[in-house]
This record gives structure tokens, C-alpha cells and sequence, in this order.
């Protein structure tokens, strides 16, 4: 069965949230290539000699594991040099993660306030 964006978390995406992320702020710096460019993305550039090269808090080697999501046909190509992601997908994508642990961040708030 083919996954959908409203199917459960896919692995990988569960694996980099394994890592702590920035918690989300009210800065407005992904908002731009949307707002401004939503039709003309740029591309990072990600390549199999360094599976550890970051950016914006994504790895080469988890890349390689998103571009066999069918939720990123598109906007992961595989190269000869290794992979591009699309600038607005991965910034959608790092906004999830951020999201997931500012929201992590109340939900233990909230704990111990009632505890």
C-alpha cells in the first residue's frame, strides 16, 4: 500500500525526530521561500561522499532514506554526485520536526504542572 501524507509518520521522519530539534519560534525565515517564491524553489544540494554533511538539521544519509518516500517523488532527485531536496519541502519538513518538540516541550510543561 502506498503511503499518503495523512498515513501515519514514516519511519525515517520518526528516526530524525530520535534527534532533538530546535523548538519552533516565531521566526518568519522558512515563510519567505513560500509567501515569495512558492513556484520557484532552489535546491540543497546533498552528496554520497559525505553522508554526514547537514543542513538545516538534515543529513546526506537520511536524505537517501526520504527519497524512497513516495511523499517526496519529486522533490528528492537522486544524482550522480548524490541527492537535491527541494528548498520548500525540507523546510516543510525541519518546521515538522521543530514543531514536534516545541509541542513535546508543553505536553512535559503541562505534566508537571498537574503533577
Amino acid at each position: 500500500m502506498e503511503e499518503t501524507v495523512t498515513d501515519a509518520i514514516p519511519t525515517p521522519i520518526l528516526d530524525m525526530l530520535k534527534e532533538e530539534w530546535r523548538k519552533a519560534d516565531d521566526s518568519p525565515a522558512f515563510d519567505y521561500p513560500f509567501q515569495r517564491r512558492a513556484n520557484d524553489p532552489s535546491f540543497y544540494a546533498y552528496r554520497r561522499d559525505d553522508p554526514k554533511h547537514d543542513n538545516n538539521g538534515v543529513r546526506t544519509e537520511e536524505v537517501s532514506k526520504l527519497a524512497k518516500l513516495p511523499m517526496f517523488d519529486g522533490l528528492i532527485r537522486e544524482t550522480k554526485e548524490g541527492f537535491s531536496f527541494n528548498e520548500h519541502a525540507q523546510h516543510a519538513l525541519t518546521d515538522f520536526c521543530s514543531e514536534v518538540y516545541t509541542a513535546w516541550a508543553k505536553c512535559a510543561e503541562r505534566l508537571g504542572e498537574v503533577g
